[in-house]
């Protein structure tokens, strides 16, 4: 805590460090009110100072009750589980700090303060009292949106972020645009268990014209079911695991790729898959929406088990850090590797399984999913292997004090699609870079980007203005 060492140069900015570093320390401890002085005694003549550090720790505190205010929808006991600070424990300015994190991390709340006053008549007691900010957590939504990767998008959609008041997640969706149908159904109760076990489940239906996306020309018909399991490992990692079924039919057209429909001649145009998703995650993150300090890292596996009718595995690495410059400014680094392949009874990645890059979700400023490998009829193939990376400054809104729903950056994007490990070479990265901005609307996410491609090649399909609208960003 103390990091100053003799000889070194005086420094009035180390000090008031210094001095926040014991104050921290021994609020962890309960000593809330504790009172530090640093005394220096200077010497002219050596030009050399001596420092005495006069802690007074004060009388050790400890927390009466932990109150909210604000909350007019969510239930007490929803945003009391996401206590750290307990009541009738000591005071701990960690165990406050990690409460409040985890408050401004509830998708459904949109800001968090706390103050911590005395209780009248002691000197050894304070009260907590949290006062929260409530967003919208529901929409019932019949509309239009549009968006470069899918068309224009008809869409009603019940959903609930926070589902009477208990913070679980309820949603049904019935989306219909140029590429297809998507119609699903998902339940998730994050507090399954008083451990913080989660559960939940999702049935889904999609009928999409892939050539639609910008990928080959077929009909991906899937249906299926998936139930999970999240368990928290600590404070900040979590291991989610979610077996399910698949059910896929591909349907040919006259412009189907011959590669495609030699692989339904050897493997059939119906697949009935096992499935068993696992996913490790490590959050640091200091908010769910728009943060602005900590990381997000990921490790995703998916896995079709022995007796489906096509055996792979597919394994991603996915994360994004977000570093403060200043108070108006952040620099955010993320990337994502991935890869997959067959084994068992198949030799090679399913092609309808294959990683994409190109868009508004990867390397902006080239048309969606149009980077990489291509068919023989000059289609995009998509590969095994997915490499992408961005850089972003996180900028102020002009004439915006408060931007709590609006965010805009400066970017920087690299990445490809390779068919295999084999294949990667640097050379063959596309690079762009641009300016972006979201805002999390009343009517849905809207997602503009202005990006210049800095090396494409004479096949690439690029893209300078970008958008979606009431499109999900999942």
């Amino acid at each position: 805590m103390i990091d100053i060492k003799p000889g070194e140069t005086f420094s009035r900015t180390q000090l008031t460090q210094i001095t926040k570093n014991l104050g921290e320390r021994l609020g962890q401890e309960g000593y809330a009110f504790a009172n530090i002085n640093t005394v220096p005694q200077i010497n002219d003549e050596t030009r050399k100072v001596d420092l005495t550090f006069v802690v007074d720790p004060g009388q050790r505190v400890y927390v009466r009750r932990i109150n909210f205010q604000g909350n007019t929808k969510t239930q007490d006991e929803v945003l009391r589980r996401e206590m750290r600070q307990a009541e009738g424990a000591w005071y701990s300015t960690k165990d406050l700090d990690r409460s409040k994190t985890r408050l401004q991390r509830l998708d459904y709340l949109e800001s968090v303060n706390v103050e911590t006053p005395a209780v009248p008549g002691t000197n050894d007691q304070v009260d907590v009292n949290y006062t929260v900010v409530e967003r919208p957590s529901g929409s019932l939504m019949f509309g239009v949106g549009y968006g470069q990767e899918s068309g224009v998008l008809l869409n009603a959609s019940v959903t609930q972020n926070n589902f009477l008041g208990t913070g679980n997640q309820m949603s049904v969706a019935l989306n219909n645009s140029a590429a297809g149908e998507n119609y699903s159904i998902s339940y998730n109760n994050p507090y399954y268990t008083v451990d913080g076990v989660s559960r939940g489940f999702k049935l889904y239906y999609r009928d999409i014209d892939a050539a639609e996306v910008n990928t080959a020309d077929y009909v991906f018909n899937n249906y299926g079911f998936q139930v999970s399991f999240g368990f928290p490992l600590n404070e900040f990692d979590t291991l989610v695991l979610r077996p399910g079924y698949d059910h896929v039919r591909i349907d040919t057209t006259d412009n189907t790729p011959v590669e495609i429909i030699d692989y339904i001649a050897r493997n059939g145009d119906e697949f009935n898959e096992y499935k068993l998703d696992g996913s490790w995650s490590r959050d640091t993150r200091n908010r769910a929406i728009f943060p602005t300090s900590g990381s997000l890292n990921q490790i995703i596996g998916e896995i079709a088990i022995p007796g489906s009718d096509a055996e792979y595995y597919k394994l991603s690495y996915r994360g994004i850090g977000y570093y403060p410059l200043a108070r108006w400014l952040t620099w955010t680094l993320s990337g994502e590797v991935g890869y997959g392949d067959g084994y068992g009874n198949a030799d090679e990645l399913p092609f309808f399984e294959n990683f994409y890059a190109g868009g508004l979700r990867s390397v902006r400023g080239y048309k969606a999913n149009t980077l990489g490998p291509r068919y023989s009829n000059d289609e995009p193939e998509g590969g095994s292997f997915k490499t992408v990376a961005s850089t972003q400054f996180i900028l102020p809104v002009p004439f915006m004090e408060k931007s709590e729903n609006v965010r805009v950056a400066a970017f920087f994007d690299a990445g490809n699609v390779f068919a295999t490990t084999g294949d990667f070479d640097a050379g063959e990265l596309r690079y762009s870079v641009g300016l972006s901005g979201l805002w999390i609307s009343p009517l849905g996410p809207i997602v503009l980007s202005v990006a210049a491609p800095l090396n494409d090649q004479s096949d690439d399909e690029t893209e300078v203005f970008q958008f979606s609208f009431g499109v999900p960003l999942n």
